[in-house]
């Protein structure tokens, strides 16, 4: 995924916090910024390659874990970001 650099100083928590069981070939992670203009969260599943469908709910299950967890532990709400497919790549280019 490529993120934005936030300027320098700004403070960024991000954790890969879910792994696809048994190949480790799918990641969720969860990064928040704290901008100048306010708080700025991408929270994703990625995937080093092509994965089945059956990976997806565990990982959505996941992830809507970590959103109650960071609504419980920072009081920020991530309820009204809706989740949408972004879809494939094969590489990264810088």
């Amino acid at each position: 995924m490529d993120f934005v650099v936030p300027p320098e100083g700004t403070p960024v928590a991000q954790f890969e916090y879910y792994f696809t069981p048994g190949n480790e070939q799918g990641a969720a992670i969860l990064r928040i910024d704290h901008v100048q203009t306010g708080t700025h969260v991408t929270h994703a599943f990625l995937a080093y390659d092509k994965l089945p469908q059956a990976v997806f709910p565990p990982a959505r299950a996941a992830m809507r874990r970590a959103g109650d967890a960071v609504r419980v532990g920072c009081g920020l709400d991530l309820s009204k970001m809706t989740m949408r497919e972004v879809g494939f790549v094969d590489a990264f280019l810088p």
